[in-house]
């Protein structure tokens, strides 16, 4: 997977504000808002392996994992990841809301969805 980043903090938005949460930020993103606060994760990214992903998790030893971006679901094997997650770990994705949930809505997780207007859209905003 392309991966910008993955720290551990508190989330700061959503049901979940204030809970310790380890976030796995992706790289890539379709969309270029201009109000985005993570431009850095538009493009780059490092490639690393599933495996590796769930190695640094279990050191940081959190039991709340967020999937962010970029665009998680731009990622061909993000699923994966959350199938791998799902047992050991409470998750949460976060996405734009602009590419198909159907996926995730059938696994036991929690989806923070940012929709895009198609005016902001239209207008050149996203």
């Amino acid at each position: 997977m392309e991966i910008c980043e993955i720290f551990h903090s508190l989330q700061g938005e959503g049901i979940n504000i204030g809970l310790p949460t380890i976030f796995v930020r992706t790289a890539g993103c379709n969309l270029r808002c201009e109000w985005c606060d993570t431009r850095y994760a538009w493009e780059g990214g490092e490639e690393i392996s599933i495996h590796e992903i769930m190695e640094k998790l279990d050191s940081i030893g959190c039991d709340r994992v967020c999937i962010t971006g970029g665009e998680p679901l731009l990622q061909n094997d993000v699923l994966d990841l959350i199938d791998i997650l799902l047992p050991r770990y409470d998750i949460s994705v976060e996405t734009n809301g602009s590419l198909d949930i159907s996926e995730l809505k059938r696994k036991d997780l929690m989806v923070s969805m940012d929709h895009k207007t198609l005016l902001q859209a239209w207008k050149g905003r996203c």
